[in-house]
C-alpha cells in the first residue's frame, strides 16, 4: 500500500430482477463506473482500492474501509489523482 489516490474507470455488469419486456432486456448494457480510492494493490489480474484508511485500527495496524477489487479485464482506465 503506497497511499496513492487513484480513479478507476471500469465496466460493471447490469442486472434486473423485475419482469421486463423483451425490448427492455435487449436495451440492457454494462454500466460504466468510476471509483476513487487509496490504491491498495495492483497486480496483473486486478486493482484493489479502499475508500478510507484508519491509521491506528488496532495496536498501530492500518485499517481499510470499503475495499473494492476490480478485475483488470473490466478496467478502462486508471488515473492517479
Amino acid at each position: 500500500m503506497n497511499g496513492k489516490i487513484i480513479e478507476v474507470t471500469w465496466f460493471d455488469a447490469c442486472s434486473e430482477d423485475a419482469t421486463l419486456h423483451i425490448q427492455a432486456v435487449r436495451d440492457m448494457k454494462p454500466l460504466r463506473r468510476k471509483n476513487i480510492g487509496y490504491e491498495i494493490d495492483t497486480t496483473q489480474s486486478h486493482v484493489t482500492i479502499s475508500k478510507g484508511l484508519i491509521e491506528d485500527l488496532y495496536h498501530n495496524e492500518l485499517g481499510y474501509d470499503g475495499a473494492l477489487c476490480i478485475p483488470k479485464g473490466m478496467i478502462i482506465e486508471v488515473k492517479e489523482l
